[in-house]
């Protein structure tokens, strides 16, 4: 018998940055979390539950992807960390492998329930696709930047200007819809993602660590 939840989120780490000598999480992975955990705010009677994935990408980081968001998540919104069933997948690099990776969770807790993508909409083109060959079943999607630029959400003020922060930085928002365009062109070649694994490694390695 599966567990049986209203809803599986699932959340997609978008890399490191590099602040000072030390690794950070990048402004993208970061309001995917404000996203979702101001989401969770507005739904008080549920148990949902929640996935944070993606693994050791960068060589001098301490934390997996999974890990650094969920840390985030729990200093943000720690009555939701409480209240939901949290997993980390923390064994992938790439967005291909976010997909094999979380199928095996799901699959080993017969998991059961509506289930919610969450990443920042240039992203999210890329990882409907793959999500959707690996499960072979519809999402609901949660374009991260989206929901929390258009107001529908009550954000904090101290939120709001970490955001705006990160709309001012030119070079991560130019760099990464480019390299997302370059990985989506692959993948009509590449149908198993391996091209793109290589791609994805070669850019983390030189941009962010």
């Amino acid at each position: 018998m599966g567990q049986k939840h209203k809803k599986i989120y699932i959340v997609l780490g978008k890399n490191w940055i590099k602040k000072g000598r030390n690794p950070v999480l990048s402004p993208d992975s970061i309001i995917s979390v404000l996203a979702l955990g101001y989401t969770l705010q507005l739904d008080t009677e549920n148990r949902h539950i929640i996935i944070f994935s993606t693994g050791f990408t960068g060589k001098n980081n301490r934390l997996s992807e999974a890990a650094a968001m969920y840390e985030f998540f729990l200093r943000k919104f720690p009555a939701a960390a409480d209240k939901h069933a949290v997993y980390l997948e923390e064994n992938s690099i790439d967005t291909y492998q976010n997909a094999e990776e979380v199928k095996k969770i799901y699959d080993n807790l017969a998991l059961e329930g509506e289930v919610y993508l969450i990443t920042v909409a240039y992203h999210m083109a890329r990882s409907r696709r793959i999500f959707k060959k690996i499960f072979k079943e519809k999402f609901n999607e949660i374009r991260s930047d989206e929901i929390i630029f258009n107001g529908s959400l009550n954000i904090g003020e101290k939120d709001l200007v970490l955001i705006e922060q990160r709309q001012k930085d030119l070079t991560f928002l130019f760099w990464e819809p480019i390299k997302e365009i370059c990985l989506r062109l692959l993948l009509i070649f590449d149908r198993q993602g391996k091209m793109v694994r290589l791609f994805t490694n070669f850019c983390r390695r030189k941009q962010y660590i």
